[in-house]
């Protein structure tokens, strides 16, 4: 697996940990609430804000609140826009903005319209010269995907900045509200949120109180690296009615020992990889036939394009974990009714 596609999926994982002490106390309450509550009765709530938004017409200022806590006002709909991370990309899309992008992050390559917009660089590098060429009315940043002295610049640059930091599933349906606010296309976003919610509370009808099934999700594999409870794939973890046996760890997406896999031996081990699978990352855990999990042939690859972007497309990763949990469940309890242990 080379570098570039570290880059575009898993490096998110990498810069959390240096903007961890900013952002930390605000992330920590946004986790515990998406974790302590029921997900789509917070979509619900949410929803009552979005009406409240809907009161915005042309005539009046389009006033929104970023995840960065940071009040934005524009006085009439953005027309050119600059999204600055492959999962804003794809939420701008979903909110019916994708004619306004006018200039995108590099490995911004979902729906296929976005591959043709013009690149401003990527997390590391942005160019500036190109951003003020475009000329964009609105700028949407991933705070952990820039650095601080960066997203300093486009505010000296003058430009409207929106921080898009989406918490779960929660914080996803919250974005592209305020982008359908943003770009005037309300409508359209709340269409999609509410096949979201649709799709999330059939999942979670379908799966979640079934009985609990332990579960292994790896992230990436040298160094062999997990998620805690607080992660975007622990939520859908659960969704499905798993548990995640590295949920306790402090870290969001930590290092693990193989030491430490085998003492939880959970029932099945899944696995971030290529949309077409990756042999090499399934042969790696058949060489340890005392985990259960090999010996029942129980570890399955989910896309990580599904499953590592805040997008509606979560969603479509979590029918895949969803599917494979029940899949081991049934090999491990028969029909999947026993009640949890």
């Amino acid at each position: 697996m080379n570098r570039s596609l570290f880059n575009q999926y898993f490096e998110p994982v990498f810069l959390w940990r240096h903007t961890a002490q900013m952002t930390f106390n605000l992330l920590l309450m946004a986790f515990l609430l998406i974790l302590s509550g029921d997900i789509s009765a917070q979509l619900s709530g949410n929803e009552k804000v979005i009406e409240l938004k809907n009161d915005n017409s042309p005539s009046t200022q389009i006033k929104v609140v970023d995840d960065g806590g940071n009040k934005l006002v524009l006085s009439r709909p953005a027309r050119r826009i600059i999204s600055l991370a492959p999962h804003i990309t794809e939420m701008l899309f979903s909110a019916g903005a994708g004619d306004q992008i006018v200039g995108a992050a590099a490995f911004s390559d979902f729906p296929m319209p976005a591959k043709s917009i013009p690149r401003v660089g990527d997390s590391t590098n942005l160019d500036f010269e190109k951003i003020v060429t475009l000329q964009p009315d609105l700028v949407v940043v991933w705070p952990s995907g820039v650095s601080k002295g960066s997203l300093q610049k486009l505010r000296e640059l003058g430009f409207q900045v929106y921080l898009s930091e989406p918490q779960g599933l929660y914080g996803i349906a919250e974005n592209i509200s305020d982008f359908g606010l943003l770009t005037g296309h309300s409508d359209i976003a709340q269409k999609k949120i509410r096949i979201f919610k649709s799709q999330f509370n059939e999942l979670d009808k379908r799966y979640r109180s079934k009985s609990k099934i332990t579960v292994f999700y790896q992230i990436w594999q040298e160094p062999l690296m997990t998620i805690n409870g607080r992660h975007l794939i622990s939520q859908v973890i659960d969704l499905c009615g798993g548990t995640n046996v590295f949920a306790n760890l402090p870290t969001l997406a930590p290092q693990v020992e193989l030491e430490s896999v085998m003492a939880r031996d959970a029932q099945v081990i899944l696995m971030s990889a290529p949309a077409n699978g990756d042999k090499q990352l399934l042969a790696y855990w058949h060489r340890w036939q005392n985990l259960q999990a090999v010996r029942e042939q129980q570890i399955y690859t989910v896309p990580w394009d599904l499953i590592s972007r805040h997008s509606l497309r979560i969603l479509d990763g979590a029918k895949i974990v969803c599917e494979a949990i029940e899949r081991t469940r049934r090999s491990v309890i028969g029909d999947g009714k026993i009640p949890s242990r």
